[in-house]
């Protein structure tokens, strides 16, 4: 499987003149698409929609489009799933009794903990793929290198 491509100013090996122009031009091409939505969708409730509501502005900060509405509604519907499995596993504890048909009493895990583990598989997946996490981040946006002043070079120039 292809490595996902990275933004010319985030790669770290040499490559050609050309293939930086043609990378540069295809970068540009991202800014042509119609931008997400500020507003969260109908469909969205309770948690999902804040979440919707708090990431976007920040989601706005990289090439994000309305493109990609599915998977930020996803990953808000998934993150509001987990926060109300934990909530319930917090109250109810990971292992529940239950009785069987004959009335035997039964220690299972708790549903809502296998719920909780599924959705945070898929908040972790998804925020990978909208860059919503420090190393998916740093595929995409490269940080500011800071200008390092050497008083030295800076006696040794001649003015």
């Amino acid at each position: 499987m292809a490595r996902p491509k990275k933004l010319v100013d985030a790669l770290n090996r040499n490559i050609s003149k050309a293939e930086i122009e043609e990378r540069r031009k295809e970068e540009e091409s991202l800014e042509e698409f119609e931008s997400i939505s500020l507003t969260a969708p109908p469909w969205l409730e309770g948690d999902a929609k804040e979440e919707y509501e708090r990431i976007i502005p920040l989601l706005k900060k990289l090439p994000i489009a309305s493109l990609d509405l599915a998977s930020v509604t996803m990953y808000c519907d998934f993150y509001a799933k987990y926060k109300e499995a934990s909530q319930t596993v917090d109250i109810e504890g990971t292992v529940i009794t239950q009785f069987d048909a004959r009335g035997n009493e039964k220690r299972i895990v708790n549903p809502k903990y296998t719920v909780m583990g599924d959705a945070a598989r898929m908040v972790r997946t998804l925020s990978g793929s909208l860059g919503m996490t420090i190393d998916s981040r740093m595929r995409i946006v490269v940080p500011k290198k800071e200008e390092v002043v050497d008083p030295f070079a800076e006696m040794m120039k001649d003015d």
